[in-house]
C-alpha cells in the first residue's frame, strides 16, 4: 500500500513539473513599445559608391514630409515616425551621437551620414566610412526599409531572390533562397549540408524567417539594398552555423 501511494506522489509531482515547464514555455505577445519622443528632423544618407540613397524627414505644422533623394516630397504616415522612433530606441540609437570614422584600407564599402532630432532633446550626429557604431547595420537597414515602403516600393518584390553569406571559410557558401510565394529555403553549405525551409513574413523594414521542417527556429533580417543582414536579438540562429549580429547575405 506505502509502496502504490509512493508511486502516486511521485506520477503527480512529475505531471506538475511538467505542467509547469509547458506553462513556462508558452510565449507571452509582447506589446508594442510606446515611442519615447517624436522626431523633429531626421537624415539617413548611404552611398555604396554605386547608388547612394538620401532620406530627410521634416516636420511642418503637423504632418511629416520625407524626401527621398531628389523626388518630389510625400507626407509619411505619423506610425510609420513613431516606428523609426522605436528602432532608435531598440538599437540605442543615442549612442551614435558623436561618431566619426573612417577605415580607408578598405576599398569601396559604405559612406553614411546619419542625424536626428527628437522632441525630447535628443540630438544625434554621426558619419563615418567603412567604420559603424554599435548596431549600425540593422538600424540602418530597418530604417531605410520602413522609408522605402514608405515611397511605395514593395519590398516583397524586391526581397525575393538568392543570397550568399559575405563570410569566408566555414559558412562560407551558406545560401538563402527567398520566394515569392511565402516561403524560403537555405543550405548552411558542404561542411554543413543542412538544408531547412519555412515561410517569411515581413515587418517593418525587416522579414522574419520561420524554419518549419523540425527544428522551428525563428530569425529576423534586416532587408534593403540587396543585402539581407541579421539581427541577433530575439533570432534563435541557425543549426550549425551561428551568424553574428551584423552578417550579411548579398543578393546575387
Amino acid at each position: 500500500m506505502a509502496q502504490k501511494i509512493k508511486k502516486i506522489l511521485w506520477f503527480l509531482i512529475t505531471l506538475f513539473l511538467i505542467s509547469g515547464s509547458v506553462l513556462a514555455e508558452t510565449p507571452t505577445p509582447t506589446p508594442t513599445p510606446t515611442p519615447t519622443a517624436d522626431i523633429l528632423r531626421f537624415r539617413l544618407y548611404r552611398n555604396d559608391f554605386m547608388m547612394p540613397q538620401n532620406y530627410e524627414i521634416f516636420l511642418l505644422g503637423d504632418a511629416y514630409y520625407l524626401y527621398i533623394n531628389d523626388d518630389l516630397p510625400i507626407i509619411l504616415d505619423p506610425h510609420d515616425a513613431d516606428d523609426l522612433v522605436r528602432i532608435i530606441d531598440k538599437y540605442d540609437v543615442r549612442a551614435w551621437d558623436g561618431f566619426d570614422d573612417s577605415n580607408y584600407e578598405v576599398d569601396d564599402g559604405e559612406f553614411y551620414y546619419f542625424s536626428a532630432v527628437l522632441t525630447d532633446g535628443t540630438s544625434i550626429y554621426a558619419h563615418g566610412q567603412n567604420a559603424f557604431p554599435c548596431n549600425y547595420s540593422p538600424a540602418a537597414s530597418l530604417m531605410e526599409g520602413l522609408l522605402l515602403r514608405a515611397d511605395g516600393e514593395t519590398i516583397e518584390e524586391d526581397i525575393c531572390g538568392i543570397y550568399v553569406y559575405e563570410g569566408e571559410g566555414f559558412g562560407g557558401n551558406f545560401t538563402i533562397i527567398v520566394n515569392n510565394d511565402g516561403s524560403y529555403s537555405f543550405y548552411e553549405g558542404p561542411l554543413s549540408s543542412y538544408m531547412g525551409e519555412g515561410s517569411w513574413v515581413r515587418e517593418q523594414g525587416s522579414i522574419i524567417l520561420n524554419e518549419e521542417n523540425g527544428r522551428n527556429l525563428i530569425n529576423y533580417f534586416a532587408a534593403g539594398n540587396d543585402v539581407l543582414v541579421f539581427i541577433e536579438r530575439g533570432s534563435e540562429n541557425f543549426p550549425y552555423i551561428h551568424l553574428p549580429d551584423g552578417a550579411r547575405f548579398f543578393k546575387q
